[in-house]
């Protein structure tokens, strides 16, 4: 219990036991790596690859991790 009432669900990317569903399984081994046909995995995959080629969002990113980094290293300094 975290105490925070919400609902969470922990997957061991590599965990080789349990009784979950065979699209249940696919997720967690996407993100571990493993290739997969399931159809959420195909989408989100899809959506991903989508997000890697956008420029503008690349640009936003990089921009927030410099902005990020340089609120590191000034919190160092004090």
């Amino acid at each position: 219990m975290l105490g925070d009432q919400a609902y969470k669900i922990f997957f061991n990317t590599s965990g080789t036991t349990g009784s979950i569903s065979k699209e249940a399984k696919a997720f967690p081994r996407y993100v571990g790596g493993i290739p997969s046909e399931d159809t959420f995995v195909k989408k989100l995959q899809d959506k991903v690859e989508d997000v890697r080629k956008n420029e503008d969002w690349r640009r936003e990113y990089m921009t927030l991790l410099m902005r990020d980094q340089e609120n590191r290293e000034a919190g160092r300094k004090v």
